[in-house]
């Protein structure tokens, strides 16, 4: 016998005598007193049991909207708020899988005692930890879970220790080891991990090694940390999906285009706990993502994204888009007033001087039908309404021209029927050469859409290969600014 119980994730409550039952997906019903009680029973309900406080087709909705469920969620459990937001998201089954991935992380600063703790909150039960360094007392404004009780204590033993104590089912492997080359990530990095997290910053070119290693054995990762007071969130990988890290855009811009030469020698990089929060937020998300095999919402995916927490300034690559989107918005719409103002001329010139010469006439619909490679557009939605809007100017101007000239006649007559049929001719053969003149610029414009996109594919293939100047100012700053 099927077993329900009331989703304990939902909401009911009460106003007078009548109670508001509301599921995460804003359905909303009104229970009686009797209902409400009958569902806030602690123990489950059968089928028998909701048919004598509800009808067949209700008890439908409430299971359809995830009202009424046959699992049972023990809200003592530590997973079970994390349970019941998988089970809203509908990954309760991926998420159960999700707790026997194994992650490394490397490094156990700032981004990798947060992540840390992320996810063997979340029910994570395999993390290798990986860290040579002590605990500082300059380290206690960002490095979470850490205590002056931890200082002079190595960094990896003292953050397995505090992962314990949070969740006694987690699993974790300490490596206290200094990575000084590629070849020392070769040797932990395989391909027994199913995420990596770089959390570490020295020497200046692990980010760089640890791409390289874990793209090549086949192992996905999550990056991030703080530059200055500027945040930076990504990249991401998922092998398979994900492009090679060479190919990074940095707020939309090329990241590894030339090697510089410039390093650091001095300096210690500002960073802050809020700071800290804002990155893992972002990263973590991805990693959940990435362990889900939710690909399509990992949001750094071969891509780095730099943010200004004190400015409400949009990001360089926002405010490139927002120029762009404005410029064209700009060129789009002078575009239509030059095409509608030689739409009209020309249709006035056709209709004008033709008159009943009809080489001539089409002579100037051909003229006419060259106007529409002022409204080309790549997006065909823009291009055709253009054209719908230059076709009935068209249709318009030629009735009125045509009316003016004598060409066109309306009905007369003294008779009441004859004055009151000249209003729906006008409006039927307004609306006629309207659509017709419309039709025939959209078909017009498809031919100049298919001649233009032959076009580009043909000198596409003739392009040479341009080289961007690398902007030397961010990437020694990347290089030689990153903290955690």
């Amino acid at each position: 016998m099927e077993v329900f119980y009331l989703n304990p994730f939902i909401f009911i409550a009460k106003h007078n005598e009548q109670y508001l039952l509301t599921a995460p997906n804003r359905y909303v019903r009104l229970l009686s007193s009797e209902q409400a009680t009958f569902l806030m029973k602690k123990e489950g309900f059968s089928l028998e049991g909701l048919l004598q406080y509800f009808g067949l087709d209700e008890i439908e909705k409430l299971k359809s909207e995830r009202c009424i469920i046959t699992e049972e969620f023990d809200l003592e459990d530590r997973n079970s708020r994390t349970l019941g937001y998988f089970y809203e998201l509908n990954l309760l089954k991926e998420y159960k899988q999700l707790q026997n991935k194994n992650i490394l992380l490397l490094g156990a600063g700032a981004l990798g005692t947060h992540m840390g703790w992320a996810l063997c909150a979340m029910g994570i039960k395999h993390i290798t930890i990986l860290d040579y360094d002590v605990i500082e007392e300059s380290n206690l404004n960002r490095q979470i879970l850490y205590t002056t009780d931890d200082i002079g204590k190595r960094k990896a033993e003292a953050l397995k220790n505090h992962l314990i104590s949070q969740n006694p089912d987690c699993s974790i492997i300490t490596i206290n080891r200094k990575i000084e080359c590629m070849d020392d990530l070769y040797q932990v990095i395989t391909n027994k991990f199913d995420l990596v997290v770089r959390g570490i910053d020295t020497p200046v070119s692990i980010s760089n090694w640890v791409f390289t290693v874990c793209e090549k054995v086949g192992v996905a990762y999550v990056s991030g940390g703080t530059i200055g007071t500027r945040v930076l969130l990504g990249p991401s990988y998922i092998p398979g999906v994900s492009p090679s890290f060479k190919t990074i855009k940095l707020n939309g811009n090329d990241m590894y285009t030339e090697e510089s030469d410039m390093v650091r020698v001095f300096g210690t990089g500002v960073s802050t706990n809020f700071a800290i929060n804002q990155v893992v937020a972002q990263i973590t998300l991805d990693a959940v993502n990435i362990l889900l095999g939710q690909y399509d919402y990992v949001r750094y995916n071969g891509r780095v994204q730099v943010d200004n927490l004190f400015s409400n300034e949009p990001t360089p690559s926002e405010e490139k888009s927002k120029e762009v989107v404005n410029l064209n918005n700009k060129k789009d719409n002078t575009k239509l007033l030059l095409y509608l103002f030689f739409t009209g001329i020309t249709m006035s010139i056709a209709v004008w001087f033709a008159q009943s010469n009809t080489l001539l006439l089409m002579f100037e619909y051909l003229l006419l039908t060259t106007n529409g490679v002022l409204i080309w557009h790549k997006e065909g939605s823009k291009m055709y309404k253009s054209a719908v809007i230059g076709g009935s100017l068209a249709g318009i101007i030629n009735v009125i021209l045509s009316f003016c000239l004598g060409r066109l006649t309306i009905p007369v007559g003294n008779s009441i029927f004859n004055k009151i049929s000249i209003f729906p001719t006008i409006i039927f053969t307004l609306t006629l050469m309207m659509c017709l003149h419309a039709m025939l610029f959209c078909a017009i414009e498809g031919i100049i859409s298919f001649i233009i996109s032959k076009s580009d594919s043909i000198i596409m293939l003739k392009k040479i290969k341009i080289f961007r100047v690398h902007k030397t100012v961010s990437q020694i700053q990347s290089k030689t600014s990153y903290e955690l």
